[in-house]
């Protein structure tokens, strides 16, 4: 007469095989909690609530990676790696096999990431006074820049009205770069001049000759005008 062996799940009380694997379902890694606080929450928020998780329910081990399992007669229950493997079906096993290492893998990137970051945030405390300089120097820059963008568009505005007034690609470039705080250069200020000369009258009349003296008085201070 054959006696048929009781599952180590039935004998538990886990209800009645055979089982199956359902899903893994892990706890995040202590060392985001250290590094990352809101996320390591987020991720305990995140985990099913359908089965207690933590201990295993065959051997009574506590579990960071928990291994959901279903009886025939539908019960569900949790069980480690090594539990799992007891399942009594190879494909199963071998299901097992692929997410512990899967885990593992895992938590080794997640246990470099933490290094990283902890590593980064040393470097931010050990360099905080450098780093605010810097940053103090970058803004002290950026406002330099700024007033002296903005000079150079107050002392060319004068002749934004007659660059606008004009066709061509020439005088809407050096309208839009004065503008934004570059001052023409070279030949371009006496082409501009000479622009700005003609928009009073005809070249050699009174009128050009007084706007050119007016142009050049209100540009040679700075030397822009060659």
């Amino acid at each position: 007469m054959q006696t048929e062996t009781l599952h180590p799940f039935e004998a538990s009380g886990l209800g009645v095989g055979p089982f199956r694997l359902l899903y893994v379902a892990s706890f995040p890694s202590p060392s985001m909690a250290e590094q990352n606080p809101e996320a390591y929450n987020n991720a305990l928020r995140a985990l099913p609530r359908e089965v207690p998780l933590g201990i295993c329910n065959h051997c009574g081990m506590a579990l960071m990676h928990n291994f959901v399992c279903q009886s025939t007669d539908g019960k569900k229950f949790v069980v480690g790696a090594d539990c799992a493997h007891k399942l009594g079906d190879k494909s199963l096993g071998n299901k097992v096999k692929i997410e512990v290492l899967r885990r593992q893998r895992a938590d080794r990137r997640a246990k470099v990431e933490a290094q990283r970051a902890a590593r980064r945030a040393k470097w931010l405390i050990d360099n905080a006074d450098k780093i605010k300089a810097q940053e103090a120097a970058r803004v002290l820059m950026a406002e330099q820049a700024k007033v002296a963008a903005e000079a150079v568009t107050a002392k060319w505005a004068f002749v934004l009205p007659v660059l606008d007034a004009q066709n061509g690609n020439f005088c809407a470039s050096m309208a839009q770069g004065i503008r934004e705080g570059n001052p023409p250069r070279g030949r371009a200020v006496d082409i501009i001049g000479s622009i700005y000369a003609k928009s009073h009258g005809r070249s050699g009349s009174k009128a050009y000759t007084t706007a050119i003296t007016e142009f050049e008085s209100k540009i040679e201070p700075d030397g822009d005008f060659t």
